[in-house]
């Protein structure tokens, strides 16, 4: 097993307060080897869940595991 994410999600607070979903309900399995792509609309929150991945940032929600290790 290589990459697994169940209801993965990342909320920021914006500076009057409000909550912002940057990430919502993202669920994934990547194969160990496998190769993927990633695309989408600008501000649709691709850097945000690579970074998570990259473990260089953290989800507020949901679990997140690699090579079936949790993160």
């Amino acid at each position: 097993m290589g990459i697994v994410t169940q209801g993965l999600g990342k909320t920021v607070v914006l500076k009057n307060g409000e909550p912002l979903a940057i990430l919502r309900d993202v669920s994934i399995t990547i194969e160990q080897g496998e190769m993927v792509a990633i695309q989408g609309a600008s501000g649709a929150g691709k850097s945000t869940l690579l970074h998570i991945l990259g473990l260089l940032d953290t989800a507020t929600e949901g679990e997140y595991w690699l090579y079936g290790a949790p993160v």
